[in-house]
């Protein structure tokens, strides 16, 4: 067998596991939770509280599966590099495995996606109040949007947590990135939305 097909084969079984390790983390289910309850919120209350409709809903998915999924990634890529080096000589290069915790990154964006097309479907069903949306801004412009601030912020985050765990690996870090990155995105939103 060729060492590029070692390779292939070791890539799908470590990216299998590290999907079932994501899917095995807490922070993962409490912003799955956060996700879920703010849609059924928005489909209670979406008139009262919500008058956005689903225009804004992507809050939750970017804040709680992008954020939480960095902190998410940085400690899975950390476990991964502390079992590397436990086990000595490395059968398995970092770049392997780097790819395998990426691939993980297929959970939070599997939710992101349901997410989102529930927010399109909902969008339709109870439109946004007139002040929500300008009047010369297209439906489409509103879903990219929406599939911008929460679907690739689920990819995001996670993908910032590997990078980070592999380039800045002290303990805190993702942390301390968590909040930054928290603190830059609100004004930067309001700043950069025109």
């Amino acid at each position: 067998m060729s060492t590029t097909a070692m390779r292939g084969s070791a890539l799908g079984v470590l990216a299998r596991q590290e999907i079932r390790n994501y899917l095995q983390q807490k922070l993962f289910w409490l912003g799955t939770a956060i996700t879920v309850l703010y849609i059924v919120l928005i489909v209670l209350d979406a008139d009262e509280t919500f008058g956005e409709s689903t225009t804004l809903y992507m809050i939750a998915p970017g804040a709680a599966l992008g954020v939480l999924g960095m902190v998410t990634m940085f400690g899975l890529t950390r476990r991964s590099d502390r079992a590397a080096e436990a086990a000595g000589a490395v059968a398995i290069p970092e770049r392997t495995r780097s790819l395998a915790l990426a691939a993980a990154t297929v959970v939070p964006a599997s939710l992101a996606l349901v997410a989102f097309g529930f927010a399109v479907v909902y969008y339709y069903l109870d439109p946004p109040e007139a002040h929500t949306v300008w009047p010369d801004i297209s439906d489409l412009y509103v879903h990219a949007t929406q599939f911008g601030a929460g679907v690739m912020c689920a990819i995001g985050g996670p993908i910032l947590g590997l990078l980070l765990a592999r380039y800045l690996p002290k303990r805190g870090v993702a942390a301390v990135a968590a909040v930054v990155l928290v603190l830059v995105t609100i004004p930067m939103q309001g700043l950069l939305e025109g």
